[in-house]
């Protein structure tokens, strides 16, 4: 038989698996739900090893969880569906044409003007 704190070490892994997964595959909840299902049986397990073990699963729970999504996120974009889901970033000469009057109004950019009526 395999003891608790294997049994919650595998839960906790397999828990922050999922939840990594969940970024990257477009679940509609379910992974996120079986996730959370998992790192809570694993810290049940955890701590049914002892209270020492659970504490230990319990912090690095606290810890590996939040910095493999914030790994996760940070790599999100770079991926098929990142790139699909977020828009790229657009230039100045793709959002503005390129035409004498907007050059002729680049022109004035630092310059001094007069107001003709009474600015409200």
């Amino acid at each position: 038989m395999i003891e608790p704190w294997l049994w919650a070490i595998v839960l906790i892994i397999l828990g922050i698996g999922l939840a990594v997964l969940e970024l990257f595959v477009p679940s509609g909840g379910v992974l996120a739900f079986l996730s959370l299902a998992s790192i809570a049986a694993g810290m049940v397990a955890g701590f049914m090893a002892g209270p020492v073990v659970g504490l230990i699963i319990l912090i690095a729970v606290m810890i590996v969880l939040p910095s493999g999504l914030a790994l996760a996120i940070k790599w999100w974009p770079q991926t098929p569906i990142g790139r699909r889901i977020l828009l790229r970033v657009a230039r100045g000469e793709d959002v503005l044409p390129d035409n004498p009057y907007r050059r002729s109004l680049r022109e004035m950019v630092g310059k001094i003007g007069v107001a003709k009526s009474k600015m409200l």
